[in-house]
């Protein structure tokens, strides 16, 4: 059980997967780099969105391969603050979507 994926409940397709270590919590939320996602389907759709201690980030969707898109799922902040060093360059997801399984293997 070192390792994990992130799966699209209604598709089953694998968005992410890697090994634990590289899997951050904070605040009840995934922080996962944006490199261990397969290639497209999480893309920043420019909304932005502030929050008063760890700063400005924009909003992510995730895009199917049929192009059906579930707006809003993540974010990713584009200026954070430094003391929040673990969530620099990484996707954010909610640890309980109800479209994303995350599954420990």
């Amino acid at each position: 059980m070192n390792r994990f994926e992130i799966i699209h409940n209604g598709s089953g397709l694998i968005l992410a997967e890697g090994a634990i270590s590289e899997l951050k919590t904070l605040e009840g939320n995934f922080y996962i780099k944006s490199s261990l996602f397969k290639e497209g389907v999480m893309r920043i759709n420019y909304l932005p969105g502030l929050c008063i201690y760890k700063f400005i980030y924009l909003w992510v969707d995730l895009v199917l391969p049929n192009e059906k898109r579930v707006r809003n799922i993540g974010w990713k902040y584009i200026l954070p603050n430094p003391l929040f060093f673990t969530i620099i360059g990484r996707i954010g997801i909610p640890m309980n979507h109800p479209e994303l399984l995350i599954k420990k293997l």
